[in-house]
């Protein structure tokens, strides 16, 4: 018998209990109640935090579900300021949290900047204009902070997480995302995400963890690649939690607007060259 503790001080019900939980991967039980070797683990996700299988599992495809809260942003970006990223999160009627990532770009201006006349452009500002009175976040010890005078001089309304606030984001998020509660505990997973999230997919699979304190986050320097879409999208969920709801929007919609300005943008580059 692989183990001689079952039906002893380890009860069939409870080993099948283990055998049904999330919480615990066949992985996990084979080492710990089969007897199988602690061998290192090869598998192409040994390093991902969220399996693929459980990520995709947050898929909407029903474009017909939209976020019925007030729409919260935040930015993030690498510790470099190489890659900058902006996303969206809120409430759906259902109450689950809905969020995405809105853009993945090069650099940071284009999310907002001064124009040599003095106005203020850029991603964050056109989003201003659509949904007026929306919050824009930032983690405080991440690079993306160097923004938050440029968003407050463009008459944003900007919050700054403190790194209590930044930890207990990731931990609600990843409870939101696995159903895996913080003290272990599953639930039903009640994050969903406008199916496709090739940013987001891509971040979660070089992020890594590290802890402070009784909490965990995710960490820029530990991982293996730019992260900034992940921790926008965590950041963004723990606004739609705190603050204050109000109108609906649809993720899918804030895309799709996106999509149809850099057509325009391309049409007219087009233009301006068959009149040179």
């Amino acid at each position: 018998q692989a183990n001689p503790a079952l039906g002893v001080r380890i009860s069939h019900e409870h080993v099948e209990t283990e055998f049904r939980s999330p919480s615990m991967t066949a992985r996990q039980l084979a080492i710990e109640r089969f007897g199988v070797g602690d061998w290192p683990d090869t598998s192409e996700e040994k390093d991902r935090v969220i399996s693929r299988e459980a990520f995709a599992a947050c898929a909407e495809h029903d474009r017909a579900k939209r976020i019925t809260g007030r729409p919260v942003f935040a930015v993030d970006s690498s510790p470099d300021q190489g890659w900058g990223s902006l996303a969206v999160a809120g409430k759906r009627a259902d109450g689950l949290l809905q969020g995405a990532v809105v853009e993945h770009e090069r650099g940071t201006d284009w999310i907002v900047h001064q124009d040599p006349n003095g106005s203020w452009a850029g991603r964050a500002i056109e989003l201003k204009k659509v949904y007026p009175g929306c919050w824009f976040l930032i983690d405080g010890s991440g690079t993306a902070v160097s923004l938050v005078d440029a968003l407050k001089a463009a008459h944003l309304r900007v919050r700054v997480l403190t790194a209590g606030e930044y930890g207990q984001a990731c931990m609600q998020w990843f409870a939101a995302a696995t159903g895996i509660q913080p003290d272990g505990t599953a639930s039903v997973p009640r994050f969903r995400f406008p199916f496709p999230q090739p940013w987001l997919d891509e971040a979660l699979d070089v992020a890594r963890k590290s802890t402070f304190g009784d909490s965990w986050k995710w960490t820029r320097r530990g991982s293996e690649g730019d992260i900034s879409p992940l921790v926008a999208v965590t950041v963004a969920s723990w606004g739609a939690e705190h603050l204050k709801r109000a109108r609906a929007i649809d993720p899918n919609e804030i895309l799709a607007r996106r999509d149809r300005d850099a057509r325009k943008a391309a049409d007219d580059a087009a233009g301006d060259r068959a009149g040179e």
